[in-house]
């Protein structure tokens, strides 16, 4: 609703377009000092959740913010200063390293089919460098062992540790198993 009475003509769509872009300073910025002082510790390394409660939900607001910025880049929209969009790609790695560094895989699946959704559509040389870029960061070894995570503790073996996507199946299983078909309807409240 608020966006119907706030944007009433291209003008006010620019200027509230760059208000959620810039409004990302601050967590990136954040997000910075939050991998320069240790960010959330795990079991191995940390993962950075800047601003926000967990690493997921800063990731998840870096790949809005990195799709924003990339269609500034993209578009020739009059609502961004020159100057500006010469910079945006700086800032979009910055973005990019952000998000690597939170450790979500799902965002960093879902920034990929962002970007390979563009390339197919728009631009082919683009999965050139999303075919390079991936090569890139599989030698990271942060990445690397977050992505091979993934094969590791898929079986639940007495009070073994699970990966997240087999703990997840673990908890619908589980829950709808405990479910009964006559409480479908009205639940258990």
């Amino acid at each position: 609703a608020l966006a119907i009475v706030l944007i009433d003509s291209e003008e006010a769509y620019g200027r509230w377009m760059r208000v959620i872009f810039f409004s990302s300073l601050v967590p990136v910025l954040f997000g910075f000092v939050d991998a320069a002082t240790g960010g959330v510790p795990t079991e191995i390394d940390f993962r950075i959740r800047s601003t926000f409660s967990h690493p997921n939900i800063f990731a998840f607001y870096l790949v809005l913010m990195i799709s924003v910025g990339f269609y500034f880049f993209k578009s020739n929209v009059t609502y961004i200063p020159p100057a500006w969009r010469r910079a945006i790609p700086i800032y979009l790695g910055l973005m990019l390293v952000l998000l690597l560094m939170t450790k979500t895989r799902s965002a960093w699946a879902s920034c990929l089919a962002f970007f390979m959704l563009y390339a197919l559509i728009f631009e082919r040389r683009y999965l050139l460098w999303i075919a390079l870029s991936g090569v890139l960061a599989l030698l990271v070894p942060d990445v690397r062992d977050r992505l091979l995570d993934l094969s590791q503790g898929n079986d639940m073996v007495n009070y073994g540790k699970l990966n997240s996507y087999a703990w997840r199946k673990q908890i619908w299983k589980e829950g709808l198993a405990w479910m009964e078909p006559a409480r479908y309807l009205f639940g258990y409240g």
